[in-house]
């Protein structure tokens, strides 16, 4: 599953980095005598734009939605007000340009942002010095390597869940019966997060996003067995074992006893602990010596034994924590 990074996406990551630029604006250091009067005037027009009849529909439009009309009303409304930075802005129409145009100068630069050559020197010249540009001998500016570099902690964990949510798709025809559902959860440090879950329209209960407690869902058990032990004892120290259904996990020693038979098992079950007649299959993601973060789950709505799920669902389960494995090496995701 090869990842193609765009210059666009690398532009977007680097705007988290961007605030070196701000302090080699000129905007950030304006003249004596001046700062009062401006920050006067910015704020007069701040509050005329902030009630007008436009801003007023933008916000409205924005809630119902996301549009790119709705983008644009967005965009305009934070311009308007104390959340937006236009020295930031600036500097990242300057990457854009280097994406588009490969080699600028300072005084293409300075003509196409409407800026002086000093500002543009400015701008370039951190780019240099945090490496994200080079300079030749002609005074010419062109990107690095640097983008692609932070692009790759960030864009691989996208694809990473997009291929999951394939190979969980192909899971679940194979756990069609009794409102299967198969699902990626990650320890948070706390709780479940469910961050994939096969295609489905009937199982509203647990969804993308939501989270449960670790200690009664067979998510949370599959990770817990494999941390080590003085992170299962800190969990625990701190867990309040809040009890949904009669078979819930209601103590330290049920929990305790529950991860020894996952690491013997090599499997964790959750049976009704969360709904009644609610039964899960989980697998740990185990990818080397990483820590463990991430397992693998099938569920059912079973009125019965949860045997019935095992038998059913434990080799096609190992299989697909395999391809997800492999598919964590290749995209050196943790």
């Amino acid at each position: 599953y090869p990842i193609v990074f765009t210059a666009a996406s690398y532009v977007h990551i680097l705007s988290t980095f961007f605030h070196y630029y701000i302090l080699f604006s000129p905007l950030s250091n304006p003249e004596p005598g001046k700062s009062r009067r401006r920050k006067k005037n910015r704020v007069t027009v701040i509050k005329l734009r902030f009630h007008s009849p436009k801003a007023q529909v933008c916000g409205t439009s924005a809630r119902r939605g996301f549009s790119a009309s709705n983008f644009a009303c967005e965009k305009s409304m934070a311009q308007n007000s104390n959340a937006f930075v236009q020295t930031f802005e600036k500097g990242l129409q300057i990457l854009e340009y280097l994406v588009e145009e490969k080699t600028v100068s300072v005084t293409g630069v300075a003509k196409r942002m409407g800026i002086q050559k000093s500002a543009s020197y400015r701008f370039l010249n951190t780019l240099r010095l945090h490496g994200y540009v080079d300079k030749d001998q002609h005074n010419s500016y062109r990107l690095t390597d640097r983008l692609s570099k932070l692009g790759k902690g960030v864009v691989p964990k996208r694809e990473f869940y997009n291929i999951v949510a394939q190979f969980l798709d192909n899971l679940a025809k194979k756990n069609k019966e009794n409102n299967g559902i198969c699902n990626l959860g990650m320890w948070n440090g706390k709780e479940i997060v469910y961050m994939v879950q096969s295609a489905n329209d009937k199982y509203m209960l647990l969804t993308v996003g939501s989270t449960v407690p670790a200690y009664c869902s067979a998510l949370g058990k599959a990770v817990l067995a494999y941390l080590p032990d003085e992170a299962v004892e800190n969990y625990i120290q701190r867990t309040e074992f809040v009890t949904f259904t009669e078979s819930t996990v209601n103590s330290a020693e049920r929990l305790r006893a529950d991860l020894r038979a996952v690491r013997e098992k090599g499997y964790a079950l959750m049976d009704d602990e969360l709904y009644p007649g609610l039964k899960g299959l989980a697998l740990p993601v185990i990818n080397g010596s990483a820590p463990v973060r991430y397992a693998v789950s099938v569920t059912q709505t079973i009125y019965g034994p949860a045997s019935q799920l095992v038998e059913q669902m434990l080799k096609p389960l190992q299989e697909t924590v395999q391809d997800i494995v492999a598919c964590m090496e290749l995209h050196n995701a943790e």
